[in-house]
């Protein structure tokens, strides 16, 4: 029995026979990256991609580490960045703003709501984006510059429709060790500190995106809401659809913050994502 699915306006065709469960295609060859990274303290080129950054800041550690991943990309990189904040009312760093302006744009919505909804603010960024690439970050995901550099290069080129800049398990920048990542804004002395924190590839964190085809492809699934396997449920829909995910070599490292129903699995609405997620697994293409 075959039926019809929409998400987002978008018409899928759900075929109720069991598939395995998506792998990443094999990481390709470490590309030079010597032509590539800046040079003489400049920054590097990344004007046709938009970092998105949806969040709710709910603790204090949650808006300094908003606050390092801004200061990350400014001083690395000249790009665009939104950033959507959710909740009651505004918590966002307010007195950054003039030095961010030439690369920032804000953007505040009031909610009640406890729940996050941040499938539905990427979307809403996606389309105010003026870019030929737009970026799902998370507010406390960093990584090696050589990193960013390889996943916008392999999108450029066609190689990639979208990418994970990252293939290795995750890196938990302990509170202790964020003062130090705070002033220097460099990842090196953190990541020979630390162990991974799992053996396991985390499936959400930063993805990179050709923006034509995240929207020919649905966007994000508004159907889950806070958190959730919404990345997971992402990127085996684009896979399905035929799409060319993939990954570039390195870690990703994760900023220690508290945490709320906003970002684990006691969210109330988790195990409706779930049924969600496991819905998506079984569609076809039509």
């Amino acid at each position: 029995m075959k039926i019809i699915k929409r998400i987002n306006n978008r018409d899928y065709k759900i075929k109720y026979s069991p598939i395995p469960r998506h792998k990443l295609p094999e990481a390709t060859k470490k590309i030079e990256m010597e032509k590539l990274i800046k040079k003489n303290g400049e920054k590097i080129d990344f004007t046709d991609v938009t970092f998105m950054i949806p969040l709710r800041i709910e603790s204090d550690d949650r808006r300094k580490c908003l606050t390092i991943v801004i200061d990350y990309l400014v001083k690395h990189f000249n790009t665009n960045i939104i950033v959507l904040e959710e909740g009651r009312g505004s918590l966002f760093p307010s007195m950054r703003k003039g030095e961010w302006e030439p690369y920032l744009k804000y953007i505040y919505s009031k909610s009640d709501d406890p729940l996050f909804y941040k499938t539905f603010n990427l979307n809403i960024m996606t389309k105010q984006s003026k870019t030929d690439i737009v970026c799902a970050l998370d507010s406390d995901c960093l990584f090696h510059i050589s990193q960013y550099v390889s996943a916008v290069k392999k999108i450029r080129e066609g190689i990639l429709d979208f990418c994970y800049p990252f293939n290795q398990p995750m890196y938990n920048i302990t509170k202790d060790l964020i003062p130090e990542l705070e002033n220097s804004l460099d990842l090196s002395s953190a990541h020979s500190k630390i162990k991974p924190k799992t053996i396991l590839v985390p499936p959400g964190g930063c993805f990179f995106m050709n923006k034509k085809k995240f929207i020919e492809g649905g966007m994000e699934n508004q159907y889950m809401i806070s958190y959730g396997p919404e990345d997971t449920e992402r990127r085996d829909r684009l896979i399905i659809l035929g799409y060319k995910v993939g990954d570039a070599q390195g870690p990703l490292f994760h900023i220690d913050h508290n945490r709320t129903t906003n970002s684990n699995d006691h969210n109330p609405l988790f195990a409706k994502n779930k049924a969600e997620y496991e819905k998506v697994r079984f569609m076809s293409r039509i």
